[in-house]
């Protein structure tokens, strides 16, 4: 470590309050000076006992957070013995604790100690940018923590480990303490063995309940009936192994996600029914005929015999058809809010729509003369259109199930 020359003056507080109490007596007015002079004994005051507090407290990072960032500013003898005492005591007792930890011999120690020699390396970080004199005060000693650290949060994440796949290989392990475990490897040791692959086969094999709340912001009227049938549609059926919904709010802890369902607009199309007029014809055989030469004579074979072709006729049909058509869209947004957090995870826009096309036909010829496609619609007929309610019933039956694949898309991509 490099050496720093530079003079420093350290001022005791009773040379602070002498030196105040000297600069009063030049202010005009004695009432004025002497309330200056309460002023910043106070802050002074103040400065010293909060760090003190916090020592005393035994909040010795917080002091020592505190003591570092004054003594990068001003120099004083009372900030260097705090930071003297706050520092050389944390160090201390952490050594002491991790010291008994390691003789107690039990296996579950090893997160205490990787966090314990962790807080020491970080708190060692924030003192060694003080000068050089400060340091010697305090009886700096930079210490390499590396190895300890690394050996601690190995055994810790081999611990964890150890206690996940038990849970796992058991018939009836539980899940969610198998979670707890990996989760806590992962916090110290990311990239620990296969750990990231069993999580997310966790993730896959445990249910998450998510509670649903749907609400219709249409400012219009709609069909009787039907608003409340709106409110009321179940994504339940579409529940997976993966996510579970609950259209009745359960307790607290039995949920980790809400979403909020709006419904923001109707598109209802009129009734309308097209009609498209064709013809469709087709060459068949009907009997036999014999060559003719251009003289009009039969054309004869090697053997002398005619030469039979196939005698042909247009088929022909006339098509009328006819396609009614009624289309009902429901439009909506979707709010997936974390329970945990109250924050917003996640918001689209889901649509349902609702159909009714029919086909039909009227036909006059042959009905020989018909495509594969067109015959289909022989026996065809006019339907009566679906009432409005009807539709957008089954709309929101198809709004529901837009809902579903879209709150699993944000889920997929966040981690709760």
């Amino acid at each position: 470590m490099s050496k720093k020359t530079s003079k420093i003056y350290f001022i005791s507080l009773t040379e602070k309050i002498k030196l105040i109490m000297m600069k009063s007596h030049s202010f005009p007015t004695f009432r004025y000076s002497h309330f200056f002079v309460f002023i910043i004994l106070a802050v002074i005051f103040f400065s010293c006992s909060s760090t003190n507090k916090m020592i005393s407290q035994g909040n010795y990072d917080d002091a020592i957070t505190l003591l570092t960032e004054k003594l990068s500013k001003r120099l004083t003898s009372g900030n260097i013995s705090q930071l003297d005492h706050a520092y050389n005591l944390a160090n201390s007792n952490d050594f002491d604790t991790i010291k008994n930890l390691k003789l107690s011999g039990q296996p579950d120690i090893w997160h205490k100690v990787f966090d314990l020699y962790t807080g020491m390396q970080m708190r060692q970080q924030k003192v060694e940018t003080l000068p050089l004199e400060v340091l010697n005060q305090v009886g700096y000693v930079n210490i390499n923590y590396d190895n300890d650290i690394q050996i601690s949060r190995q055994k810790a994440a081999e611990y964890y480990y150890a206690l996940a796949k038990k849970q796992l290989e058991k018939p009836n392990g539980d899940n969610h303490v198998s979670y707890g475990y990996l989760k806590a490897i992962q916090e110290i040791y990311p990239g620990f063995r296969d750990v990231e692959k069993l999580i997310v086969k966790l993730k896959m094999a445990e249910p998450l309940y998510i509670y649903y709340h749907i609400e219709n912001d249409y400012p219009y009227t709609l069909p009787p009936g039907t608003s409340k049938s709106l409110k009321s549609i179940d994504l339940s059926i579409f529940n997976t192994s993966r996510y579970r919904f609950l259209n009745k709010k359960p307790p607290t802890d039995q949920y980790k996600v809400f979403v909020q369902l709006t419904i923001t607009g109707v598109k209802i199309s009129p009734e309308k029914t097209g009609e498209l007029s064709y013809t469709e014809s087709v060459e068949m055989q009907d009997g036999i005929a014999y060559e003719l030469d251009e003289n009009g004579d039969f054309v004869l074979d090697s053997l002398g015999r005619k030469i039979q072709i196939p005698k042909l006729k247009t088929l022909v049909c006339y098509v009328t058809e006819f396609k009614q058509e009624k289309m009902m869209m429901l439009i909506g947004k979707i709010e997936v809010i974390d329970r945990k957090t109250g924050q917003t995870i996640g918001m689209k826009t889901i649509k349902g729509e609702s159909k009714f096309i029919n086909l039909y036909a009227n036909f006059k010829g042959d009905m020989d003369a018909l495509s594969r496609e067109t015959f289909e619609l022989v026996g065809t007929n006019e339907r009566d259109f679906p009432d409005d309610a009807a539709m957008i019933i089954h709309a929101g039956n198809r709004l529901g199930e837009d809902a579903v694949k879209k709150v699993t898309e944000v889920l997929d991509n966040v981690e709760l």
